[in-house]
């Protein structure tokens, strides 16, 4: 995970580039939260292909997490439970729907 770190910066390193379909910024810290510990177990031997991480990445479905059923009027689903989950529901609102505030 630290390899560039530890090589001293001798080889090129790129960033792991991850498609998720989830809306809204904190599913992306999540995202990257996930794939750190993901490659956290990988470093102690857990065999995880980096295939399947991506297209696990890349298929996720989370019903009722800012979930858009139609754009126009526009309804949107969130099962937002707590007030850290409400607040994300808002930023998110605000990101996609701007001019609904």
């Amino acid at each position: 995970m630290d390899e560039y770190i530890e090589s001293g910066g001798l080889y090129e390193w790129e960033p792991t580039r991850l498609t998720i379909p989830l809306l809204g910024y904190h599913q992306v810290e999540n995202a990257a939260t996930a794939y750190a510990a993901l490659q956290s177990v990988r470093t102690r031997g857990l065999a995880i292909d980096e295939n399947a991480i991506r297209k696990g990445f890349a298929q996720v479905f989370w019903p009722g997490r800012f979930e858009i059923l139609q754009r126009y009027p526009p309804v949107v689903i969130d099962c937002a439970h707590n007030r850290d989950s409400a607040l994300k529901l808002r930023l998110t609102l605000d990101d996609y729907f701007p001019a609904c505030q």
